[in-house]
């Protein structure tokens, strides 16, 4: 991208056990300005987990989605509980946001199977393409939108560098009609995350840290 920096990761939203970079965490993190743990914020202050956990379960069923809370079990798919009462930035602005981790109820954090992993992220990521098009012909302030698949191609090991360059000649098209802001929550080598995110845009930027990505885009949109 015209506009790049590499940011650091605070330790404070690291997966403790693993000792590497926690995408549930930083997301909510990067689009709050703040520290955010998934823990303690994704429920309003006044809502036990077991006063809301039967609904919740009640809309997965109905729509049959599996939520499996043990990260061992493989057979299921795997969703979360999205962060309530969470001020972010896509607040300010007229915005709209699709898919985004832990912000968005749709977003699905992981799949059964290596097989599934890639059918599922490369059916999403032709959505992916498609929502960011569209989000171009509305007079949104801010349009957000994730996509997995560059994640799951690092984890298998596989080639990543054909889908990047595809999403930087889709960055290129949509820079077209408005200010363009790719960031990923880590990167990945050999299979595992790496202790530094992304940040590039087609306007300058500041950040040298997830937490400090909300300041430049409120900057841009100013």
């Amino acid at each position: 991208m015209s506009y790049e920096s590499k940011l650091k990761i605070p330790k404070e939203l690291y997966n403790e056990s693993l000792g590497v970079p926690d995408t549930l965490l930083i997301w909510p993190s990067m689009l709050s300005g703040r520290i955010v743990t998934i823990a303690k914020e994704q429920l309003g202050p006044n809502i036990r987990l077991g006063e809301i956990r039967i609904p919740i379960r009640r809309f997965l069923h109905k729509y049959r989605i599996k939520w499996s809370r043990d990260t061992k079990n493989k057979k299921n798919w795997k969703t979360n509980p999205f962060n309530f009462n969470l001020e972010t930035v896509a607040g300010k602005y007229n915005s709209i946001m699709w898919n985004i981790p832990t912000i968005c109820p749709e977003f699905i954090s992981g799949c059964p199977t290596p097989e599934d992993m890639l059918r599922y992220g490369k059916h999403e990521y032709k959505t992916w393409k498609i929502i960011t098009d569209g989000m171009c012909l509305y007079p949104h302030d801010l349009s957000m939108a994730y996509c997995h698949l560059p994640d799951f191609l690092g984890h298998l090991k596989k080639p990543v560098e054909d889908i990047y360059l595809d999403v930087h000649h889709h960055a290129m098209r949509l820079s077209k009609h408005r200010s363009v802001m790719l960031v990923s929550d880590h990167g990945c080598l050999d299979g595992e995350h790496t202790h530094n995110a992304y940040l590039g845009c087609t306007e300058p930027v500041e950040a040298e840290n997830v937490l400090e990505v909300r300041a430049d885009i409120e900057r841009i949109l100013s």
